[in-house]
């Protein structure tokens, strides 16, 4: 609609010889969409400027706490100008930000315009990572004794320590990660896992009578009332609400593939509303993107692979 908009403004322009043209800023989106922690961030930008005398020169960002500013850099040269809007375009790359909500606002000469976006968080559970650094060293099994017999903190993730698959956290698991490190022992026991994602709790039955979401924690889906966010008219499947946990937002109809069963032969794309399996996939930190919208190839796509996992007229922006 905008770009449309710019042709008539251009056309305006030229028929009515007017003084001043405005540009506009036509489009600022997040690449990737819905960015992982780890994963580097670029902003697309695309707009008008007001004439011909305009020229873009490049553009600026700052980091300010939680918002990236970006400032589009452009000058006049003066003179004789035709009365035509200026078409520009870029990627400013925000780096590698944390896990966190973000806004990015972007400056040019003729307005502002500010997008938020989340970077999620994706824990990778490493087995016998006791104390939760993301990596598997003498420090875990030390970690596990001093919470043992010397009142240490408990292991943030219980099924990363629980290194040799029983039931508890107890010294044997200790003994067996040192075996592996020291001794040449079987490796520790992949923790069994319901999620990666939030939006993978989705085939969970919803147990609390209350508005919330899914949380995706050490590889366990735990319910969350929340009535701040569910009830703002956006269902944020991303984040773990669904038709159960959040009815106001979500509509029953609000189907996608969803990556389940991860870690088993079965692991793959499974329908989130009838539970059926689109083809087999290792996926368990990828997540469904609608594109192409409005042609043949629209449907659902793999955010990792890019490969269609199943074509379907779906969420559209």
């Amino acid at each position: 609609m905008k770009r449309i908009l710019a042709w008539v403004l251009s056309l305006a322009c030229l028929v009515t010889a007017a003084e001043t043209c405005w540009g506009f800023l036509e489009n600022v989106e997040i690449l990737p969409p819905r960015p992982l922690e780890g994963e580097r961030v670029t902003a697309r930008v695309s707009g008008y400027l007001p004439d011909s005398c305009w020229g873009f020169t490049g553009h600026e960002i700052e980091a300010l706490g939680g918002e990236f500013v970006v400032e589009i850099l452009a000058n006049h040269q003066g003179g004789q100008c035709l009365d035509v809007v200026v078409p520009y375009a870029f990627d400013a790359d925000l780096g590698v930000p944390d896990a966190g909500g973000y806004r990015v606002t972007i400056v040019d000469p003729q307005e502002t315009s500010s997008l938020e976006f989340e970077v999620m968080a994706v824990r990778l559970l490493l087995p016998g990572d006791a104390n939760g650094d993301g990596s598997l060293d003498v420090a875990d099994p030390v970690f596990i004794l001093v919470f043992l017999f010397a009142a240490g903190a408990p292991p943030p993730c219980e099924n990363t320590a629980n290194a040799d698959g029983e039931d508890d956290i107890n010294v044997t698991d200790a003994v067996f990660i040192l075996n592996f490190l020291f001794a040449s022992g079987p490796s520790p026991f992949p923790p069994l896992v319901d999620c990666l994602l939030a939006e993978q709790c989705v085939f969970a039955e919803w147990p609390i009578f209350c508005a919330g979401h899914w949380d995706c924690d050490c590889g366990e889906c735990k319910s969350v009332c929340d009535a701040e966010g569910c009830g703002d008219g956006i269902c944020d499947f991303a984040s773990g609400e669904t038709p159960q946990s959040c009815p106001a937002d979500c509509k029953p109809e609000y189907c996608r593939p969803v990556c389940r069963l991860i870690g088993t032969k079965s692991e793959g794309w499974y329908d989130s509303c009838t539970q059926r399996r689109h083809r087999w996939a290792s996926c368990a930190t990828c997540w469904a993107e609608c594109r192409f919208c409005g042609s043949e190839s629209e449907g659902w796509y793999d955010s990792c692979t890019g490969e269609l996992i199943i074509s379907a007229d779906c969420d559209c922006p």
